[in-house]
């Protein structure tokens, strides 16, 4: 009995290679943007400038993209790349009330529809804000549609301990701190959301 329980001990304590290497960090844990600043000036309808407020924030803004095609390219990227299909999983929209995926955001970069979203409002540094919090939602929506423990529960978290280490190393510091504090806030209304719906 001594031996079995020590058996299923170690089973419980086992972790994959790839897990423990990510939960260490990785090597690719940085961006720098440079693949994405065409793209992202091109969107944005701006070049870098003199100015240096113009050009961190752009700087910044693709920093985010490159780090959401990171996030898409690892390996559980594929499970928040596209939007859920509703009709393979109906009850879906009844539980997340509103959807989003890497790939939508990614797209949303490009399309301009973050300067529409943000109208008189929009500047860089807000466009970046909403940016963020779509990708902490995409989290959010798994959590909360998902059982805690399981398999997609796991890999998101996975995807956002990797999205939190990226900011950490190549943007917080490009951050204002009023999108710090908004973000956090943010996120706090995420895990209340998620507690209460857990108490239902």
């Amino acid at each position: 009995t001594e031996k079995a329980e020590q058996n299923i001990d170690e089973v419980e304590q086992w972790e994959c290679p790839n897990c423990t290497a990510e939960k260490n960090g990785l090597r690719d844990d940085e961006a720098d943007g440079s693949s994405s600043l065409s793209t992202i000036s091109s969107a944005f309808a701006a070049e870098p400038t003199d100015d240096v407020r113009d050009a961190d924030d752009l700087k910044l803004l693709s920093i985010i993209h490159e780090m959401i095609r990171k996030l898409m390219h690892y390996d559980f990227g594929y499970m928040f790349r596209t939007p859920v299909d509703t009709k393979q999983i109906p009850t879906y929209t009844s539980i997340v009330k509103k959807p989003m995926d890497l790939g939508t955001i990614s797209s949303r970069f490009i399309n301009g529809f973050y300067k529409e979203q943000l109208g008189d409002n929009f500047c860089l540094m807000n466009a970046a804000l909403e940016v963020l919090k779509d990708i902490e939602l995409v989290w959010h929506n798994c959590f909360i549609f998902n059982l805690e423990g399981s398999a997609v529960y796991r890999m998101a978290e996975v995807l956002q301990r990797r999205a939190r280490r990226i900011r950490a190393r190549s943007f917080d510091n490009l951050l204002s701190e009023r999108v710090r504090s908004d973000l956090t806030a943010y996120i706090d209304m995420l895990n209340k959301e998620r507690e209460e719906y857990r108490r239902l």
